[in-house]
């Protein structure tokens, strides 16, 4: 089962952990687990092409990625990457109610860091 958590900062999703294969489909043929993580990688490209800033912290590898929101931005900057985080969580959130079986999806409220 493929293991989604967000955490948001007042209402600002601040991080995305994607980790574990779907098991959906064998290794290589896994549709479920190809889409969910398309879309975390393409949040980290879109973050980096639409709102022009690097993704950091930030780890891809094998049945993970992980990343943080940048957090010295600008607020115009920081209303662009809500809209990409959030249009991303909306796909993530359709791959989950598609196929529940597969996506435990987890969002959490954390203190904000000063």
């Amino acid at each position: 089962m493929n293991k989604i958590l967000v955490k948001y900062c007042e209402g600002r999703p601040i991080s995305l952990l994607v980790e574990e294969h779907v098991g959906f489909d064998e290794h290589g043929q896994d549709i479920v687990c190809a889409a969910v993580s398309t879309l975390a990688q393409t949040l980290i490209q879109g973050i980096y092409a639409v709102a022009k800033v690097e993704v950091f912290p930030c780890e891809i590898k094998e049945a993970y990625v992980y990343l943080e929101r940048p957090a010295d931005c600008d607020e115009e900057t920081h209303v662009i990457i809500d809209i990409v985080f959030k249009t991303i969580l909306e796909g993530l959130k359709l791959i989950r109610d598609t196929y529940p079986n597969y996506i435990e999806f987890r969002e959490e409220e954390v203190q904000c860091r000063c």
